[in-house]
């Protein structure tokens, strides 16, 4: 699965990793680290991971008045963001030994099943391919045994039929068999936040509800299995 992506920023610290036009761009990858900054990607303990390991990235700048210093009438936010000299981003990122970054998902955004760690923004990313796709939210669900399901809310364009079903099965052609979601919704709109990011904490909150589309466990060799949730 190839993704195209050219930067990586916040609107806590502007562009923090890009593709300036001296470089070529790489297919799934943000960039090489703005020189305003420093980026270091770190464990649970704030230590350095090695290159190619997924984890949160640490940001701070190099010179003044690059970034935020802080978050308005908030100390206590500031404070945890801020941990041992460095903004804790709460994204998670691979760094290449050239320097090459490439952003997975919010760490809170990310999943955990058969094992294996799914980001939302690739789940995402495939899902809205899709010519019938508008918009797209993926996220986590409790499993009946452990860890994860993949759940996805989908917003189908304008004057489509649009057919969970069809969904479920470009999921499958397109995504590792523990990453195609369990779960299909459908709605007219996604909750928001007033600066329009997605509200996946709602989306979470409700779950999976009666217009559900279940399509069964994922597992090797599984075919997709119809039918609507039951609460």
């Amino acid at each position: 699965m190839i993704l195209e992506a050219s930067q990586y920023g916040m609107t806590d610290a502007s562009c923090i990793i890009g593709t300036p036009p001296s470089l070529a761009g790489r297919a799934g990858y943000a960039g090489v680290l703005n020189p305003n900054f420093e980026c270091i990607v770190v464990d649970e303990h704030d230590h350095a991971v090695p290159d190619g390991v997924a984890s949160e990235g640490l940001v701070r700048p190099r010179k003044p008045d690059v970034m935020m210093q802080g978050y308005w009438n908030n100390p206590t936010a500031t404070l945890e963001a801020y941990r041992n000299l460095w903004f804790h981003t709460g994204d998670v990122l691979i760094r290449d030994p050239d320097g090459w970054f490439r952003f997975v998902d919010r760490s809170k955004d990310a999943m955990r099943r058969f094992g294996e760690n799914i980001s939302s923004f690739e789940v995402e990313s495939v899902i809205a391919l899709h010519p019938a796709i508008d918009e797209v939210a993926v996220y986590a669900v409790p499993s009946e045994l452990s860890e994860d399901e993949v759940m996805a809310a989908v917003v189908f364009r304008e004057g489509v039929d649009g057919d969970l079903a069809e969904i479920g099965r470009h999921c499958d052609d397109n995504l590792p068999y523990f990453a195609s979601p369990r779960f299909l919704v459908s709605t007219d709109a996604l909750p928001k936040a007033a600066n329009q990011k997605i509200r996946k904490d709602v989306l979470r909150r409700d779950g999976v509800t009666l217009d559900t589309l279940d399509r069964g466990r994922r597992g090797r060799g599984r075919t997709a299995r119809s039918g609507h949730a039951t609460t």
